[in-house]
């Protein structure tokens, strides 16, 4: 389950699944709006390192740097991420490619449209 972050920043948290991730995500700003705050998040799948209890690492990096592309109630997601999500039922929109500070070249960026509910899976 996530928990809060230190500061005004949620994160980084951590799922056993990109498609598990994003739906997550996909919860979190409605789950909120009646405080009159919105969320939004950045979605990047890589191995990690626990220290102290807390992820770390380039991808805890690229994360953020996903996040702070996406607007309120955006849900981003890398290119790395989006490949996983292939066959998911999520619909992605490109947002380009985009350098990453901090990070070597440009990176595809995707927002999360919608959950493709097929008939097949109710």
């Amino acid at each position: 389950m996530p928990r809060p972050g230190a500061g005004a920043a949620a994160g980084p948290e951590l799922a056993d699944g990109a498609a598990k991730a994003v739906r997550a995500a996909l919860l979190m700003d409605p789950s909120v709006a009646e405080l009159g705050l919105r969320v939004r998040v950045g979605i990047h799948t890589s191995e990690v390192e626990i220290v102290g209890g807390r992820a770390r690492g380039v991808g805890v990096h690229t994360a953020a740097r996903v996040a702070s592309l996406a607007g309120g109630g955006d849900v981003f997601v890398s290119g790395t991420t989006r490949d996983l999500l292939d066959g998911s039922g999520l619909l992605l929109e490109s947002r380009g490619e985009h350098e990453l500070e901090g990070l070597s070249g440009v990176r595809p960026i995707f927002a999360v449209r919608a959950v493709v509910v097929s008939l097949d899976t109710v």
